[in-house]
């Protein structure tokens, strides 16, 4: 009589429960429908703008929808910086959505909008704080000199916005090209201190007058 060894038959039933479990699990999934889908901590954008950006069909399979390229199509609005999307079992859907705050508006000669602190910019609100601060007399467009001063005015205005959490006072700030570029030639202001007309600067381009090596210099090809 042919003997079978009884830790191959339990492995073999353990093996046919497993697959049993996984099929019926599938199946239990396959029939679960998505009936709600729920929207948290929002405040500035509505639930129903939350949901129609979320794209969710009630009555589509729970199970096929994508949370990650669910989430990506909820924070295409410049008002969300992350959103979580959750399959909350049976039959719901949770959106927990981060939103990105202005925390100032901007005034160009045309038109005014709102900036996020990660300096997002972002539509006007539709409901805006009293104590938000206004920058004005913006240009148009940005010559690519400004981008210091920009630099400068930036940390200019963090210190204001930290003084009117201390105070309750605001500042007015005022940065120009001038006072931001006489920081920028630590050795050319005292060299034509020192030496008047003697001293006549010149271009570099991409390589520091004094000292080195230091500057940009080719590796291979296009590479530096």
């Amino acid at each position: 009589m042919l003997k079978v060894d009884r830790t191959y038959l339990n492995l073999i039933l353990a093996i046919s429960i497993v697959t049993a479990l996984y099929l019926l699990s599938q199946n239990w999934k396959n029939q679960l429908v998505v009936e709600k889908v729920q929207v948290y901590d929002t405040h500035i954008l509505t639930g129903s703008e939350v949901k129609n950006l979320a794209d969710i069909r009630t009555g589509s399979s729970l199970y096929k929808l994508s949370l990650l390229k669910t989430a990506q199509r909820v924070e295409t609005n410049p008002f969300v910086n992350r959103a979580v999307v959750v399959r909350t079992l049976p039959y719901n859907v949770t959106i927990t959505v981060t939103e990105r705050d202005p925390i100032a508006l901007v005034a160009t000669h045309s038109s005014m909008f709102s900036v996020g602190e990660d300096g997002i910019i972002l539509p006007l609100p539709m409901q805006r704080k009293n104590n938000m601060p206004v920058v004005t007399n913006v240009a148009e467009q940005l010559a690519v000199g400004d981008t210091a001063p920009a630099v400068t005015a930036s940390r200019a205005i963090g210190f204001a916005l930290l003084h009117r959490e201390r105070t309750g006072e605001g500042q007015y700030i005022e940065c120009s090209l001038v006072d931001t570029y006489f920081n920028m030639h630590e050795v050319n202001i005292p060299k034509a201190s020192l030496r008047g007309a003697k001293f006549a600067p010149r271009r570099a381009g991409s390589l520091h007058p004094d000292g080195g090596p230091t500057g940009l210099f080719r590796y291979k090809g296009d590479q530096f």
